[in-house]
């Protein structure tokens, strides 16, 4: 349950920053399109999630999606990726869904 309020707490905030920079649809795609990625490469949490490899490898592969993804999209990973929570993806992917549906986002 930890796990769910973190996601949601991290998700709401997305949310609320996305709405008051009118770009609540394209981090909407961002996340879709995170998510596409995660089931493609499930391994790739635990690539960001690996308390062995060094930080500068996780941003580097974070980094490398920055010309495809809002900025607020890469902030969010770097932030999970600093903090060692990258783990809490999948869960925030769905929490930021629920949000958007809860507060009348777009449609994915």
């Amino acid at each position: 349950m930890h796990e769910e309020n973190l996601a949601q707490r991290y998700a709401q905030a997305l949310w609320e920053a996305a709405k008051e920079a009118n770009a609540v649809e394209t981090v909407a795609q961002d996340l879709a399109a995170l998510d596409e990625l995660l089931h493609a490469l499930p391994e790739l949490v635990d690539f960001l999630s690996h308390p062995k490899l060094d930080l500068s490898q996780k941003e580097a592969a974070i980094l490398s999606l920055k010309e495809k993804f809002h900025p607020y999209t890469i902030n969010l990973l770097r932030l999970l990726v600093r903090r060692g929570r990258a783990f809490l993806l999948p869960e925030l992917l769905r929490a930021y869904f629920r949000v958007l549906e809860k507060e009348g986002g777009p449609v994915l």
